[in-house]
């Protein structure tokens, strides 16, 4: 794997919208030679909702944002706060957007489950109040981050799971690893969660949001990597011989503030069957906004 030249993104902010910081989580999708971002836009108590931009890809900046998804109502899963997953397209060509859902329980602890969205000309409509992954066994805090592709006549579903909490960086933060699971049906649910990749315990603590796609003929997930050391990254994995490796890839940085610190919440546009490009947010959860690499195999 060979890394190009990293790009940051400028931000043009209509003065509409200028109550928000951050661009968290983007999910890139191109649709009729447009590229399409789905973020995560914080408040001044550092809740999160969904925007949604275009990004000129000649000058490198993102406009006509516009608010997509607010929090929900109080009790439900996403009460407080949520933000972008994957962007999966159905077999009749719709396009729907996952998303995570935030919501407290106490002690200052939060849930993290999944749920689906349908997007029509950048308005988004929740398909169910019930979390599309909803609470499991193995995922008692942290069932979210769902991706979805078809691939040979099923539905292959990449997401994370967890159930307990370590203390890094001075607060309680949740573990996770990532599963992988296939249905003929995209809308099924499951509750029984294969995991696939494993978290470091010695130097991580999470591998979450796993992007599943094509590059080629070849199945991918690039995910984020959760560190010890807060300098938060991310990485892939390939699926081979009916196993998903990972590849460790040593993610570079611009050299600049703006991911000096972190790289993360990665998602991918497919350029080629050699080349792809690797969009993620920068230090601060993406509080001093986004960008991309371009990555040849």
């Amino acid at each position: 794997m060979r890394f190009g030249e990293i790009k940051h993104v400028d931000f043009v902010c209509d003065e509409r919208i200028e109550w928000f910081s951050h661009v968290m989580a983007p999910a890139i999708v191109r649709i009729f030679d447009e590229t399409i971002v789905a973020f995560g836009g914080w408040d001044a108590r550092g809740i999160s909702r969904i925007f949604i931009g275009l990004v000129d890809s000649s000058s490198d900046r993102l406009h006509s944002v516009k608010l997509l998804l607010d929090v929900g109502n109080t009790g439900l899963f996403f009460d407080n706060g949520v933000f972008p997953g994957h962007w999966i397209k159905t077999q009749g060509g719709a396009e729907l957007l996952s998303f995570t859902g935030f919501q407290n329980y106490g002690h200052d602890g939060q849930t993290n489950f999944s749920g689906l969205m349908s997007v029509v000309d950048n308005c988004g409509t929740v398909l169910s109040n019930v979390p599309f992954l909803d609470r499991s066994e193995k995922g008692l805090f942290v069932r979210a981050g769902h991706s979805a592709v078809f691939n040979n006549g099923s539905w292959w579903h990449a997401y994370s799971v967890g159930s307990r909490f370590d203390l890094v960086g001075g607060k309680d933060r949740p573990c996770y690893d990532i599963c992988c699971h296939r249905s003929e049906n995209l809308l099924d649910r499951w509750y029984t969660d294969e995991v696939v990749l494993k978290y470091d315990r010695d130097s991580e603590h999470g591998l979450g949001r796993p992007q599943i796609f094509h590059w080629g003929t070849d199945l991918y997930v690039v995910f984020t990597v959760r560190s010890r050391d807060m300098k938060y990254s991310w990485d892939m994995a390939h699926f081979r011989d009916g196993f998903w490796n990972r590849l460790f890839l040593d993610v570079p940085r611009s050299g600049s503030s703006w991911d000096s610190e972190m790289a993360y919440f990665p998602s991918v546009e497919v350029l080629s069957e050699s080349m792809v490009k690797v969009w993620y947010c920068g230090n601060g959860f993406g509080r001093d906004g986004f960008g991309y690499v371009e990555l040849t195999r």
